[in-house]
């Protein structure tokens, strides 16, 4: 009865130890794979990814089951503004999926009480703090608060305060972005960088002027009102212009979505 009771013992023993192993073997991460959704050309994948597993604290040999989603995100974003960590998915047996996307610096708002400026992206996260904005679309007479005690620096990673006019602002790039053509985006960050030069109110209104790098100026009023229709418009305005139409004057679309180009 004793041995028989040893032998039952020790065949719990072999199961708990081969059910250990087994889990061990499967959840023990052996693969970490950094998928870029969306990069510039300008962006040194390996130099971030080694940087991103870095901040992501998770590692070969570590348990999948340990590892937490959450927090790897807010460690990769604190680190690392300019990646936005779309998802990390846990694959058994042992491997994640990192999935980021690079955010475009896009719009530069000054900082009150400043000198500087701060760089943002499509939604409103601060990626630099400068003293330029030349290389940036310019929101003009719209600021951003500053930290206390700070010349802007505390702002990096983190969403700017979102105003009326600066969340007007960022929807006019956010429904630009879904202007295609051919099934592909027309106007994505990038694009709106090298095309739009500044943004301003036109005085106690939500009226908007937007300068073009070309020349021409896009006037659009009442913009909470079918804004995607009113870019749309304004594009195919430009659009049917000439070169030399596109370096002057002013699109014009009113608030009942009619549109015209006059000539400066």
């Amino acid at each position: 009865m004793k041995g028989k009771k040893i032998f039952i013992i020790g065949l719990v023993a072999i199961f708990i130890a081969v059910f250990v192993l087994t889990v061990s073997a499967v959840t023990r991460i052996n693969d970490i794979e950094v998928n870029y959704l969306y990069s510039s050309s300008m962006l040194d994948r390996d130099s971030v990814t080694q940087s991103l597993l870095e901040a992501s604290g998770i590692k070969k040999g570590g348990s999948i089951l340990k590892s937490s989603k959450d927090e790897a995100i807010r460690n990769i974003e604190s680190s690392i503004p300019y990646i936005k960590v779309v998802n990390i998915e846990k694959k058994f047996p042992g491997k994640i999926i990192i999935s980021v996307s690079e955010r475009i610096k896009l719009l530069a708002f000054k900082i009150q009480g400043t000198q500087n400026y701060a760089i943002i992206d499509n939604e409103g996260v601060v990626l630099e703090i400068s003293s330029s904005f030349d290389n940036y679309i310019l929101a003009k007479d719209v600021e951003v608060a500053k930290p206390e005690n700070d010349n802007g620096q505390a702002l990096i990673g983190k969403t700017i305060e979102k105003s009326n006019k600066i969340d007007i602002i960022l929807k006019i790039f956010e429904n630009l972005r879904r202007i295609s053509f051919s099934g592909e985006t027309r106007y994505d960050s990038e694009i709106c960088v090298g095309f739009f030069k500044t943004i301003e109110f036109m005085e106690n209104s939500n009226n908007i002027l937007i300068k073009t790098n070309a020349g021409v100026v896009w006037q659009i009023y009442d913009v909470e009102s079918e804004l995607l229709t009113k870019l749309q418009k304004a594009v195919s305005v430009f659009d049917g212009l000439s070169d030399a139409e596109k370096r002057e004057g002013t699109i014009l679309i009113n608030a009942d979505n009619s549109a015209s180009y006059i000539p400066a």
